[in-house]
Formats: structure tokens, sequence, C-alpha cells
């Protein structure tokens, strides 16, 4: 008997310390993304991004971003000179609204502003053994066109709720906080594939395609919310992207 309370004993003090190791661990995404545009498409580029309670790491090939929501500062690494910039986080605040221009002024700043229509479609398939539904998101702007072809999935082991905070919403503007709002499975889910197609006022058609490679809870590598040893710090975006 007392062999049976000390077996399930172990068994429950097990389980405890696998869910404990669950909920400290970081959450860890890799992805690939090609462009195509005149005919040519580049290599596959690779990020990669690290998210824990109060920090995100985002790294790229010639960049690295650290954000320090504890601290409430940003810094941006310039990998090839080895500077990095050190800024404030503020508190996110509603878009201005922009003046209305005629195109013609605009030259190759303009920056469509879509109205965006979304289709949940009834397609799923399965994509490195997670399930996952298409949406297709239609932008409609005055001189412009793009078509966003979303495969979602919440059939992961990562804090969805924590991606969308950290990494999917302080990237949207006025118009895509809307539409995320008012379609909460794209809010409560993760884009494991895409192809983005924009059709641009006055250039050739571009297609974006993305995908992610590798999604898991592990714990991260020492110091990865730390700055970098060696690194100068410099006061303005000017003297961090100088040669």
């Amino acid at each position: 008997m007392y062999l049976r309370k000390f077996i399930s004993f172990f068994l429950f003090m097990s389980l405890l310390a696998l869910s404990w190791a669950f909920l400290a661990a970081d959450d860890h995404i890799t992805e690939e993304s090609t462009r195509t545009y005149m005919g040519r498409t580049t290599p596959p580029m690779t990020s990669e991004i690290w998210i824990r309670e109060n920090k995100t790491c985002y790294l790229g090939r010639s960049f690295n971003f650290i954000y320090r929501y504890d601290l409430k500062k940003r810094y941006t690494i310039n990998l090839r000179n080895k500077k990095y910039l050190e800024e404030p986080l503020e508190e996110s605040s509603k878009p201005a609204e922009k003046e209305k221009i005629r195109i013609q002024t605009l030259g190759f700043d303009y920056s469509p502003a879509f109205d965006w229509m979304v289709t949940k479609t009834d397609k799923e398939k399965i994509i490195d053994g997670h399930t996952c539904k298409l949406y297709i998101l239609e932008g409609d702007a005055d001189y412009a066109e793009e078509k966003r072809e979303l495969w979602i999935t919440q059939d992961v082991q990562i804090d969805l709720d924590r991606y969308y905070e950290f990494m999917v919403k302080p990237g949207l503007d006025e118009q895509w906080l809307k539409v995320y709002e008012k379609n909460p499975e794209l809010k409560h889910s993760i884009v494991l594939e895409s192809q983005t197609i924009t059709e641009n006022p006055i250039a050739p058609t571009m297609t974006w395609k993305s995908k992610v490679t590798k999604i898991e809870s592990v714990e991260p590598p020492e110091g990865l919310y730390e700055l970098p040893e060696g690194f100068q710090k410099v006061e303005t975006r000017e003297e961090l992207y100088a040669r």
C-alpha cells in the first residue's frame, strides 16, 4: 500500500514538474520567406522569433530586435557594423488620420490604405502535422489591390494569446486591428503558410510567400534577451545604419 502511494506521489510530482517546465519555456518560431518581383524570386530569407513574458527577440540576417517590456525599452542591433540603438517603448496610440492627397504627388512613397474583405473558407490541410484552415483577405485601395491567403491554426504548443499581444498586435495599424477584432479566430491563431499578391499602382505585381519551419516551446539560449558584448551604442538611426 505504501509502495502504491509512493508511486502515485512520484507520478504526480513528475507531471507537475513537466507542467512547470512547459510554463517556464519560451515560444520559439522560425520562418522562411521569398519574394517574386519582375520574374525573379529571391532565395529563402530566414527569421527567428523568441517570446517570453515581457520580453521578445527577433533574429534576422542583418538586424536583431530586442523588446524589453519590463524595462520599457527597444533595442535595434545592426549585426554588420556592431552598433545598437536604444529607444523607449511607448504605449500604442491611435494612428493619425492620413491626409487625402493625389496619387500623382506621391511618387514611390504611396502607401495604400486598403479596405479589407475577409473570407473564411471550408478548405483545410495538414502542414507539418498541424491542422490548418484557409482564410482569404482581399484589400482594395484607390490605386492598388492586395490578396492574402493565410493558412492558420490553433493546433500548436505555444501561448497564442502571448504571441498575438507581443508579436502581431504591435505591428497592426488601425485598419488591421479592426480586421482582427472582427475575426477572433485570426486573433487566436498563428499563420503557418501565407501568400500575398500585391498589384501596385505604378510598379509590377509583387508576390510574397512565407512558411513557418519550426514552432515549439523550449528553453532559450543564455543571454538571448541581453545586448551582445562588444557592440557600440549610438544615439540616432543615421549612426546605426552608417557603414
